[in-house]
């Protein structure tokens, strides 16, 4: 466009702390969003427009930044498709799951980091037909969660179920942290996760509707394997 239950992330935080001490991660610091922690932009009737995002090939500065987790199980992808410098025609990779034999596919970090914005309140008419429901709920994302990953790195996971997202602003995850659940809110045509890699040069305001990054990457060149 599954790994059952949900993680918490106090017991989680343990386990990194101690990788941290182990291997030299860089251990989890206070940043914006931990110190602004807030709810959800909830909306039950709000279709928001945001920018179209630009494409990229790299980020700015040379950073460096790498996925430590295939963010959702798949039947098949649709792969971002963007020139750089120039709006993306497709601003991330879909991860579709059309299959309604398995009923709920959760949504994973795909690395550690701070939730930095969550919009929920978007409804979906149907799992796995085109969505009839405030299409640009989210503008056009639907339900969808934002992780800031430093540097001025974020990854935003959309078009999720409707209460399936239990994150909030502030929030600490590490990879494999349950985000919510594939779902079809939003622009949308059947149950799918829209994964984008995003740079932003400025913080997400947790209190307005949905935001756009200033750039968008094509995700797979940030996966340990190709898909």
């Amino acid at each position: 466009m599954t790994r059952s239950g949900f993680r918490t992330a106090s017991v989680r935080l343990t386990a990194a702390a101690i990788m941290a001490i182990m291997f030299g991660w860089p251990a989890f610091a206070s940043d914006y969003y931990a110190d602004n922690p807030a709810p959800a932009f909830h909306s039950t009737t709000l279709q928001e427009k945001s920018p179209v995002q630009t494409a990229a090939s790299a980020f700015p500065g040379n950073l460096k930044w790498r996925m430590e987790e295939i963010p959702s199980i798949m039947t098949y992808k649709v792969a971002f498709a963007g020139t750089p410098g120039k709006p993306a025609s497709h601003e991330g990779m879909d991860f579709v799951h059309n299959k309604a034999a398995v009923p709920h596919v959760p949504v994973i970090a795909a690395a550690r980091g701070t939730v930095a914005y969550v919009r929920t309140g978007c409804p979906q008419s149907s799992m796995f037909a085109h969505n009839t429901s405030l299409r640009e709920a989210g503008a056009g994302w639907g339900n969808h969660v934002v992780v800031y990953h430093g540097n001025g790195i974020y990854t935003r996971y959309a078009h999720l179920a409707p209460g399936s997202v239990k994150a909030k602003v502030g929030d600490k995850m590490v990879a494999g942290d349950v985000v919510g659940e594939m779902g079809n809110t939003g622009r949308s045509e059947t149950r799918h996760l829209h994964f984008e890699v995003g740079y932003n040069k400025t913080y997400f305001v947790a209190s307005k509707p949905s935001q756009s990054f200033d750039l968008v990457l094509d995700p797979e060149k940030f996966m340990s394997v190709k898909l």
